[in-house]
């Protein structure tokens, strides 16, 4: 008999479902996949744009428009990171709307 893996949950804030953000349904998707990778402590986590749009299964550019409409509804903070060499690594992002223990 093959014994089943515990099934993993994660939380995610339900303003993202309010009508006064207005929200598409690829800044929902990101939304939920940054909520699922943001730290539970600090609410920041660094996936690469070509990690989100392979786990929520849509496009790099509506990637990139998802994170601009998540930024402007004050949902995320999106802080860009640069090595040493001024290369740019991956973004980090600070989920705003990410429900803290009390």
């Amino acid at each position: 008999m093959v014994q089943q893996q515990p099934v993993k949950y994660f939380t995610i804030a339900q303003a993202i479902f309010e009508e006064r953000y207005k929200l598409s349904i690829h800044a929902k998707i990101v939304f939920c996949y940054l909520s699922k990778c943001a730290n539970r402590n600090t609410a920041t986590c660094y996936p690469s744009r070509t990690n989100i749009s392979k786990s929520c299964s849509i496009g790099k550019t509506s990637v990139g428009k998802a994170l601009n409409e998540l930024s402007k509804c004050g949902l995320i903070s999106i802080q860009s990171q640069f090595r040493q060499n001024n290369s740019q690594r991956n973004n980090l992002y600070t989920v705003l709307a990410y429900p803290r223990k009390a």
